[in-house]
């Protein structure tokens, strides 16, 4: 591959990384909103338990819960919409909200019903925000190198 070849590949790579974390972002604030209109029906927490994710991961809550939508059972694991991991303590917190056999309420995407969130309202800001961060530094960086191989390539210096 060229020197030219490669610098656009490059370019294109980081800016479709980026593009793709900030079409994620946006999709999972958009998830969160929705959730907070759809349909709520009652749901019994399964599973609940802390998983460890490793040493640099961290700790997540494991919350399986299953509901029924006209006839149909559904399994979701989805609390919130953002991180999953974070400290222990965190995710035993949330492990404690969500026991074993207790009814709570799922929302659900009445047009694909296996879409479902326990609190649509909360969002890991903290999650969104350095996933934005990272999305705008990958489009930018495939801009920038763009940019600054254009005018080799086309003779101007």
């Amino acid at each position: 591959m060229s020197e030219a070849g490669g610098g656009y590949a490059i370019a294109t790579l980081s800016a479709c990384i980026g593009g793709s974390i900030l079409i994620w972002v946006i999709g999972e604030i958009r998830f969160a909103h929705l959730g907070q209109q759809w349909p709520k029906v009652p749901a019994t927490v399964i599973s609940s338990r802390v998983e460890d994710l490793g040493v640099k991961s961290g700790y997540a809550p494991d919350v399986l819960y299953r509901y029924n939508v006209e006839g149909n059972e559904y399994l979701s694991r989805r609390i919130f919409v953002g991180s999953r991991a974070g400290s222990k303590n965190w995710a035993q917190g949330l492990v404690t909200t969500y026991p074993v056999d207790k009814i709570v309420e799922a929302h659900y995407n009445p047009e694909r019903p296996s879409d479902s969130i326990l609190e649509p309202a909360r969002i890991s800001w903290s999650n969104v925000y350095g996933a934005t961060a990272g999305g705008i530094l990958f489009t930018l960086f495939g801009i920038v190198i763009l940019l600054v191989g254009m005018p080799r390539r086309r003779g101007l210096l």
